[in-house]
């Protein structure tokens, strides 16, 4: 469920601003999308990628998702972080 989200989420976003490179905050924001995805789906590629920026890996971003989730519950003490579940 999340991996469909994100990649919804990342493909709404990222397609518009292939036709506003030229303003200098927009470029910005492509790299930082670069930066993100790169990170996410654990390919340096997305860096480098002409647009339209290639699929997610969805094992990788899965796992990288995944991750995050048990570092943040590993740092965070238990009563100071609010999860929750949509599913409930």
């Amino acid at each position: 469920v999340w991996f469909k989200s994100w990649d919804m989420l990342t493909k709404t976003i990222t397609q518009p601003t292939s036709h506003f490179l030229w303003m200098a905050h927009v470029r910005n924001l492509d790299r930082y999308f670069r930066w993100l995805f790169s990170y996410v789906n654990r390919d340096p590629g997305y860096l480098t990628a002409p647009y339209p920026l290639p699929d997610q890996n969805r094992e990788n971003a899965i796992a990288s998702y995944e991750e995050h989730n048990r570092r943040v519950r590993e740092i965070i003490p238990p009563n100071q972080l609010l999860e929750y579940s949509v599913r409930e």
